[in-house]
């Protein structure tokens, strides 16, 4: 395709323009995301080579193609000035590169034009620019197109000047269909010819600068381009005609594969590169510099890439102090650099580079915030670290070095002494979870991965060395599955120092760690924290042994001996009975259970101590028994026969019992109080000062020392009570709903024996004759039906006709027995004339 525009004239009559153009410098180093063919040709070896006015030329050109805002504005016109909106972007221009074919073209045009006094796009005999192009030599490869600007600037000047380039430049950029050729991405190759004498055009300037600019886009290859200045004409950091330095060395070496290209620049200074794609090191060197220049990172990609080189001897930047944060830090965190006092005393630094000793850690080229790296630590080594910074400014001039130290911490996380430790919502996403740990107890070393849900493949590894420290540490054991969590166990002494790491992909789970546990023998001790333990013996099966959820199973042969202490904090033991005979017993911080020597079931004796809460079953069997002792404070004891359960408790204290076929419960003192209740089955209930008991189908259950007992015969059944007198003087009260038993003289402070919904109830009082037993009174309530009294020599006998003779209270050698009035009905006694007791009625009984 061929792009055509219409001619452009410059200052070509009358005097010539005074206004100046304002050069605003431009960075020096210019780097463009840019790519190559492979295999492209190196097109420098044939054709012109650029003055350093066409080089000043292509300079400005590029300088707008980068930032075409900006040159817009340098110039103080919109960028679609005279086009339509939006022709022009403001987005960035690859930039271009010479070509020598096309400076030949552009010159040899321009000449002609100053030759033959013709300002004209049409060239000798009749040749168009893509004609002229052809001829010098340049290969078209399809795809392809062209575009040429030309312009004249009439001058009174002897020679050729920058001022004159740049207003030639000017012109060409202020004209729409000029500066559209220009800042066109799709070309990537330029010629741009000069020629400066007399021509009439531009009279009466006596002399004219003539400029041809020839664009190209043709075929895939793409340029590293760009110029080797020194900046001593016009120090401002952009290329000034007589800066350029020749026969510089441009040697690229694609880092892939180390293959390399090289190049020297032209006496303009300029260069042109082909290259295929790839990441690159760049190095310009020769007479001309005082050092080889070298550029990293260079990387060409689909368009061309602008590299220049300003080796002016300058003042090197200087990086004051170097600070890193935090200190230590842990492994695997991040670690902060921040380089202080960076500056540049003739210049500007343009990047500062951070190190671990020889290796690079990163580069911060934005200084606008401070120069500083946050770098992650996963793979440094443990121990201390030394770090560097260094400045390069913009005459890639380097600072000497300024250096600190920071210590690397393992990501090991200290648990100091363990005896019981937990770690919730622990996650394995990147790397393995290290923590250390000292051992409180001589025994075993317990961890256990808990999970929660799949795929459950946390894993744990024990080690005597710091794994992290020391990569060839080899664990001492590796977990294995154990009741569907991995789990690992070693026999340890106290005081020694391991390490635990975790590793898989699980996405969440939790551990155990465990230090509570010392088999000797066939002796096993349990240890209790500060904190709240649960302790668990199981002898259903085997032995097991749990402390805060961690289990160990033994033989039946491997443990004769359980002993655990509780410690501090609030603990729980708990002890479940095998298939054959065992007892416990328990008092308010301390219990014992043992097996009957005499069953089939191998020997145990467990001993617990320090706790605040027991829990005892007997349901694998046998014939089982329990005795739970009070304390000296306020206690309470209750027994439910139909729920399997018995229980003292009162202050810190809660000891319960289940599925026991015996228990007996002791008052420890203070003024204790038991409750009982009975079964849907028959019940007998049998209670005196200091000792009452229940008896049922399959239990018994006796309580000693209890200054109040309470029984319920509510369940069903048909329930007994006898209550007998102590050696006091007592007092019985017998009431529909409930009768009771107390010592008259303290009204029930020493004790008091309560029975409710009992069907008959029998009260006794000491033998007369013996003169031990107090003077006892009895008092009897009646009922709203037709009750009925015997009596004869010491014995009284209370009913009901319901029509048949109902029995409520038996009454046996009181010295006094008091009938109440009763409610109603018809009441009839018969007493014998024999009596050995005062009795008397009260209200309408009739006496037969």
């Amino acid at each position: 395709m061929t792009l055509k525009m219409s001619c452009c004239r410059g200052s070509r009559a009358g005097v010539p323009r005074n206004r100046q153009l304002a050069l605003e410098s431009l960075e020096s180093r210019t780097l463009l995301s840019v790519a190559a063919e492979p295999g492209s040709l190196v097109l420098e070896s044939a054709g012109a080579e650029p003055t350093a006015y066409e080089q000043y030329l292509l300079e400005l050109i590029n300088r707008g193609r980068l930032d075409p805002s900006a040159e817009a504005a340098r110039y103080g016109i919109d960028l679609n000035e005279d086009i339509n909106p939006g022709t022009i972007s403001t987005d960035a221009k690859q930039p271009l590169a010479f070509s020598p074919f096309l400076i030949s073209a552009a010159r040899e045009h321009s000449d002609w034009m100053l030759a033959t006094n013709t300002f004209s796009h049409t060239g000798e005999g009749g040749s168009s620019s893509g004609d002229r192009i052809a001829a010098a030599g340049y290969p078209f490869v399809p795809p392809y197109g062209w575009a040429e600007n030309i312009a004249a600037q009439g001058t009174y000047a002897t020679s050729q000047t920058a001022q004159d380039t740049g207003k030639i430049h000017a012109m060409l950029y202020a004209s729409s269909g000029h500066r559209a050729n220009q800042l066109n991405g799709s070309y990537h190759e330029v010629g741009l010819g000069l020629a400066f004498g007399k021509f009439t055009p531009t009279s009466p300037s006596p002399l004219s600068l003539i400029a041809t600019e020839d664009f190209v886009y043709s075929g895939t290859s793409v340029f590293l381009t760009g110029v080797v200045y020194d900046d001593v004409v016009l120090a401002n950091q952009f290329y000034t005609p007589g800066e350029g330095l020749g026969s510089v060395t441009i040697t690229a070496t694609r880092v892939s594969d180390n293959q390399v290209f090289t190049v020297q620049t032209w006496a303009s200074g300029g260069y042109t590169l082909a290259l295929p794609s790839g990441d690159y090191t760049v190095v310009a060197s020769g007479d001309a510099l005082c050092n080889p220049v070298t550029y990293r990172g260079v990387t060409i990609q689909t368009e061309n890439v602008k590299l220049d080189f300003n080796p002016r001897e300058n003042t090197p930047p200087v990086v004051a102090t170097l600070t890193a944060a935090p200190d230590p830090v842990t492994r695997s965190d991040n670690l902060t650099l921040s380089a202080g006092g960076v500056s540049d005393t003739d210049g500007s630094v343009t990047r500062v580079e951070f190190y671990r000793g020889q290796t690079l850690l990163g580069v911060d080229e934005d200084g606008t915030d401070g120069w500083s790296l946050t770098v992650a630590t996963a793979d440094w080594p443990l121990g201390e670290q030394t770090l560097f910074a260094r400045a390069q400014d913009n005459a890639q001039a380097w600072s000497g070095p300024a250096s600190t130290s920071v210590t690397v911490a393992g990501t090991a996380v200290d648990l100091g002494e363990v005896d019981f430790h937990t770690l919730t919502a622990l996650e394995l996403s990147t790397s393995s979870l290290y923590y250390s740990l000292q051992t409180a107890h001589d025994g075993l070393l317990s961890v256990e991965v808990v999970a929660p849900k799949p795929p459950k493949s946390a894993r744990a590894r024990l080690y005597s060395q710091n794994p992290e420290e020391n990569p060839s540490a080899v664990p001492l054991v590796s977990s294995e599955l154990l009741d569907d969590n991995q789990r690992l166990d070693w026999k340890v002494e106290a005081g020694q120092t391991y390490f635990v790491e975790f590793y898989g992909v699980n996405p969440a789970f939790d551990v155990r760690i465990a230090n509570l546990v010392q088999h000797n023998g066939t002796t096993v001790t349990v240890f209790g924290t500060d904190a709240d333990d649960q302790f668990v013996f199981n002898a259903a099966n085997s032995r097991l042994v749990s402390i805060n959820g961690m289990a160990y199973t033994f033989a039946d042969t491997e443990v004769a001996l359980v002993e655990f202490d509780g410690g501090q904090g609030r603990d729980r033991a708990e002890f479940r009975d095998s298939a054959g005979d065992e007892s416990l017993e328990a008092w308010a911080t301390e219990a014992t259970f043992v097996n009957s020597p005499n069953d089939s079931v191998a020997d145990f004796t467990v001993n617990a101590s320090n706790f605040e809460e027991l829990q005892g079953y007997a349901n694998s069997g046998g014939q089982d028994s329990a005795v739970l002792h009070g304390s000296a404070q306020n206690d309470k004891f209750k027994a439910e026969p139909a729920e399997d359960y018995a229980k003292v408790y009162g202050g810190a204290m809660y000891n319960r019992v289940k599925f026991f076929d015996q228990v007996d419960a002791y008052g420890g003192g203070g003024k204790d109080f038991a409750r009982v209740f009975d079964t849907p089955g028959d019940e007998v209930f049998e209670g005196t000062m200091g000792l009452s008991r229940l008896a049922g189908e399959g239990f018994e259950i006796g309580m000693y020392d209890f200054r109040q007992v309470l029984a319920y015969g509510t369940g069903g059944g048909y329930d007994t009570a006898t209550l007998t007198d102590s050696a006091r003087k007592d007092e019985f009260h017998g009431r529909s709903h409930k009768s009771e038993m107390f010592d008259m003289v303290t009204d029930g402070d020493a004790y008091q024996i309560t029975v409710r919904a009992f069907d008959v109830v029998h009260a006794r009082a000491t033998d007369q004759t013996a003169g031990t037993g107090g003077n006892d009174i009895a008092k009897l309530w009646g009922t709203a039906l037709d009750d009925y009294v015997e009596a004869a020599e010491d014995w009284l006998s209370y009913g009901i006709h319901r029509p048949e003779l109902d029995p409520l209270y038996e009454i046996l050698a009181f010295e006094t027995v008091k009938i109440r009035e009763t409610p109603g009905g018809a009441d009839q006694a018969d007493t014998a004339d024999n009596l050995t007791f005062a009795l008397t009625f009260e209200g309408n009984w009739e006496m037969l």
